[in-house]
């Protein structure tokens, strides 16, 4: 039960960090079970204390990730998209350029989702520039896979075509 799990933390006097971090950890878990609503409820937890302790700008950028795709996965697209944009900013500012192509990647699945797909191209091919600068070819030909699709689903025929062919 991790609703006593988290009671015998404070019961044991544990770092606030301890508490902070279980709570994260829980709120993938409900994730994952898609307890959708118990997991935002355990993120926002999990990102006020990780803004309370400063200094934890990984912890938080994992954390508004993790809210994005709960937001997601609940059909909110435009809540997934501020979450993960502001996940993005921060490690971009973090210097973790894999992590930034990710999250434009999670941005792209979300415009696509939203049928927004000018938005999600964008997404799509921002992520594909860093993980070609990067040299990660597997995850630039699953880009351009996306890229035709989104292409396709905007009836933009020729363009699908030629990034099915990158893929």
């Amino acid at each position: 039960n991790f609703s006593r799990c988290r009671e015998l933390c404070i019961e044991l006097g544990n770092q606030k960090d301890s508490i902070t971090s279980l709570d994260y950890e829980i709120a993938v878990t409900y994730r994952l079970l898609e307890k959708y609503d118990d997991a935002m409820e355990s993120y926002k937890k999990a990102l006020i204390g990780f803004e309370i302790a400063g200094d934890k700008a990984k912890e938080v950028a994992k954390t508004r990730f993790g809210l994005g795709l709960t937001y997601q996965q609940t059909g909110n697209y435009r809540k997934a998209i501020e979450e993960l944009q502001k996940s993005c900013s921060l490690c971009e500012e973090l210097g973790y350029l894999e992590d930034v192509a990710y999250i434009y990647e999670e941005i792209g699945n979300t415009y696509f989702e939203w049928e927004k797909y000018p938005e999600a191209i964008l997404a799509f091919t921002t992520a594909r520039n860093i993980y070609q600068e990067k040299e990660k070819m597997e995850d630039v030909a699953d880009l351009s896979n996306l890229l035709g699709m989104t292409y396709r689903e905007s009836e933009k025929y020729e363009q699908s075509l030629e990034e099915y062919q990158l893929a």
